[in-house]
């Protein structure tokens, strides 16, 4: 690949990578502001399981 090719397809790439953490950033920004249970409203219905930092589990539906 000529010189001119490979710093152009890295600077892409490093491009696409600052542009994902950027959504990346930004959705966890925006779910922070959401409560829990506004975020779990979609799962009714599933069974969901909850892992404690303590290491303790629950699970329901």
């Amino acid at each position: 690949m000529h010189s001119s090719t490979t710093w152009k397809a890295r600077l892409a790439e490093a491009d696409r990578l600052a542009l994902d953490s950027e959504i990346s950033e930004r959705t966890r920004a925006e779910m922070v502001g959401v409560r829990l249970d506004h975020r779990l409203r979609a799962a009714v219905g599933y069974r969901i399981g909850v892992h404690l930092l303590c290491g303790e589990s629950a699970q329901g539906s």
